[in-house]
């Protein structure tokens, strides 16, 4: 009886180091100041953070399901880096890009909870910029890039908000320049919104409950 315990638990711990190797996670951090953490619970899942920066970087990588991918990359002379990917679920894809050269700091994160779901970030700015994404459902997509385009303390940076509870929704969100807000939400099915936002100062909010809806806000000045 003791022989066959001991060959079950020998078993069990082989499985279980084989289940636990179904997943991949790499970290790369070049500089000081850098902090990185990532969790992965399930089979199949894939997360990278690259940390290359002279600020101070935090990143942090969550994954509970299936097949989710899941990549930070971290970069600039100075300010600080701040980003978070928490998924829920299978076949899920997130991808955050900070590039901070200036004394600005930037924020992004990301929250998926279902299948299917697509979420890209990117920022490029010498100013505070902020961005999330929140996505619960399947198969939504959501695209976000900032970019601040002018100097001087005169100019803050961007504020972007996704929100999309439902199946199959698209919403994209472009600011360049600086000073920029920007807001979608969408409840519902089959749902598109796009706001693009170039110059200074400008503030659009999109808000859709249903299914099929499109809206389109394009905002600059010279």
């Amino acid at each position: 009886m003791k022989k066959l315990s001991t060959l079950l638990v020998a078993f069990l711990f082989t499985a279980g180091m084989a289940f636990a190797q179904d997943n991949d996670a790499s970290i790369d951090q070049v500089g000081n100041n850098h902090h990185a953490e990532i969790d992965q619970y399930g089979s199949l899942n894939l997360a990278t953070i690259d940390q290359n920066a002279n600020g101070s970087d935090e990143a942090y990588i969550d994954q509970l399901g299936d097949e989710n991918t899941a990549s930070i990359e971290q970069w600039g002379a100075a300010g600080s880096h701040y980003a978070v990917t928490d998924q829920e679920g299978n076949d899920n894809n997130a991808s955050q890009s900070q590039d901070i050269w200036g004394s600005g700091n930037a924020v992004a994160t990301i929250t998926q909870l279902g299948d299917n779901n697509e979420a890209t970030q990117s920022q490029y700015s010498n100013k505070d910029t902020d961005a999330e994404i929140v996505q619960e459902g399947d198969n939504n997509e959501a695209i976000q890039d900032q970019s601040v385009g002018f100097s001087g303390d005169w100019v803050a940076g961007h504020f972007a908000l996704i929100d999309q509870f439902g199946d199959d929704n698209f919403a994209i969100q472009d600011q360049s320049g600086g000073n920029h807000s920007s807001t979608i939400y969408q409840i519902g099915d089959f749902n598109e919104a796009t706001v693009l936002q170039s110059g200074l100062g400008q503030s659009g909010v999109v808000n859709q409950t249903g299914n099929s809806n499109t809206s389109f806000i394009t905002q600059g000045n010279d």
